[in-house]
């Protein structure tokens, strides 16, 4: 069994959380869990963020939480090799909840260029359910663009 959802967002980027939700997951008889965090988190996204705060509940969901825009994708991928190095006793794989918006595209693209370790969960901006999962940032320019024509 796969528990392909989890988020890190309650908690510090540290392979000590990590390994709670490890521990929980082999409790729970699970073989690999994915985890997963929103760009929310990752200061690198905050300006694809900023027309969302004129809209007052996103402004306060955007303000209400003490993990928004705290961390950067390089402590992701610091902690992302760490846990690699690791000897774990399920399946562990790391993505990015990214939300999409397509004026952004581009600007996205090149935050995600970067960052090759984490698997990308593409979201729409409209409220559409993710369903695209990217494992390169080489994929990211058609990926997206296709996204935009199916929208």
């Amino acid at each position: 069994m796969i528990d392909g959802h989890m988020h890190l967002e309650y908690g510090d980027l540290t392979k000590e959380y990590v390994l709670e939700f490890v521990n929980a997951a082999v409790n729970k008889g699970l073989k690999k869990i994915q985890i997963l965090d929103h760009t929310h988190r990752f200061v690198e996204f905050e300006p694809i963020y900023e027309e969302l705060k004129k809209e007052p509940l996103q402004k306060k969901w955007l303000e209400n939480k003490t993990m928004k825009f705290k961390d950067s994708l390089d402590d992701y991928d610091r902690l992302i090799k760490e846990m690699k190095d690791i000897d774990l006793p399920i399946d562990v794989s790391f993505g990015l909840e990214v939300c999409y918006v397509p004026k952004y595209k581009e600007y996205i693209c090149n935050i995600l260029k970067n960052h090759e370790d984490v698997l990308y969960y593409i979201c729409n901006s409209g409220g559409k359910k993710c369903t695209l999962l990217l494992k390169s940032s080489r994929s990211c320019r058609q990926n997206h663009y296709s996204m935009e024509k199916e929208a």
